[in-house]
């Protein structure tokens, strides 16, 4: 049941996540942040292997323990990548810094609502993401830790507290 739930729903968020690269894109590269088009591509590209790889999968329920483990992986590496975005752009701009936090807390929120029906991909989907990202605005900032990583330290404990909700719901 966790597979069934889970795969159609990271189809379709590989799927509409090149939407929010776009206009993350868009917004960085307005605001002139050095090593956006390193990330865009970047982004593309392994949302688009990972795609393929899911679509690979198939219905996952010939081996459904197989398919959380692939999952998993798959979540860790999409996760990665958007938790890179404040590492490999220039967040010194506060617009930029704005931009990456939304990424960050955008990708909490996405993840909390489609890797619902499991424990492990959901912490393999937001953790990578969160740590990077959160470090990555914390660290950038060449005056000292920056307020707008302060407050997305936040973002983790409440989308845990959404996810144990809805993954509770879904168990029922």
């Amino acid at each position: 049941a966790r597979v069934r739930f889970l795969l159609p729903g990271i189809r379709r968020g590989f799927l509409i996540s090149a939407v929010p690269i776009l206009v993350l894109a868009v917004l960085l590269w307005s605001a002139d942040a050095a090593g956006t088009t390193t990330w865009v591509v970047l982004r593309l590209c392994l949302s688009t292997v990972l795609f393929a790889g899911v679509v690979r999968m198939g219905d996952g329920l010939a081996d459904p323990t197989r398919s959380l483990h692939q999952l998993s992986v798959v979540m860790v590496l999409g996760s990665v990548g958007w938790g890179l975005l404040p590492i490999v752009v220039d967040t010194s701009d506060i617009d930029a810094q704005a931009v990456a936090m939304f990424a960050i807390i955008a990708n909490l929120a996405i993840v909390t609502i489609t890797c619902a029906a499991d424990r492990r991909v959901y912490l393999a989907a937001a953790v990578p993401a969160f740590v990077l990202g959160v470090s990555g605005l914390l660290l950038m900032n060449g005056d000292g830790p920056d307020r707008l990583g302060w407050l997305a330290l936040l973002a983790l404990p409440y989308s845990f507290a959404i996810f144990v909700t809805a993954n509770r719901t879904l168990e029922e």
